[in-house]
């Protein structure tokens, strides 16, 4: 199988926020973001929308009080069986914006770089607060945590400290 080449022009963020979004008929619908970027958004909605049907989302970013309103156009939508926890029926869809205004852009840019600073900075910080508790640990248990560590969970040296000893301390 040959690799696919990520068509995405822009870095996109998780969000899930409320939000609505209108027809071109007039059909005002309620929705869900489940992700955005400059370029679009992906969205999980309470009814079926065709695909190239122009819409207008609108929501508002948790750091900004104001809302956004911006037009959009289908760019793909999918139906499907969700099993668990319930049985429902999925519908989602991605849009890509037209005409986006510059300032609308830029909002959406800051807060798609705060989300990613934010997650680094969490992923960071749970990697010190780990390494902090390995470096408290006896020199016997410390090489075997850090090898644990390391293979992300596989150990590979022949330590005699068995692995779930380490997860007690």
């Amino acid at each position: 199988m040959g690799t696919q080449k990520n068509r995405r022009k822009s870095l996109r963020a998780p969000l899930y926020i409320d939000a609505s979004f209108r027809l071109a008929c007039g059909t005002l619908n309620r929705a869900k973001i489940i992700n955005l970027s400059t370029g679009g958004v992906f969205i999980k909605v309470d009814e079926p929308v065709g695909n190239k049907e122009r819409v207008i989302v609108r929501f508002s970013l948790p750091s900004i009080s104001k809302h956004m309103q911006l037009a959009g156009e289908v760019v793909w939508s999918r139906c499907y069986l969700k099993p668990k926890p319930k049985c429902e029926m999925v519908k989602v869809l991605g849009a890509k914006f037209v005409n986006i205004r510059e300032k609308h852009k830029r909002l959406i840019k800051n807060y798609i770089l705060q989300a990613i600073y934010m997650e680094a900075q969490v992923r960071s910080l749970g990697i010190l607060l780990v390494m902090g508790k390995i470096r408290k640990l006896p020199p016997a248990y410390r090489l075997r945590a850090y090898d644990l560590l390391i293979n992300r969970g596989h150990a590979t040296l022949n330590a005699a400290v068995p692995a779930t000893t380490l997860l007690h301390c």
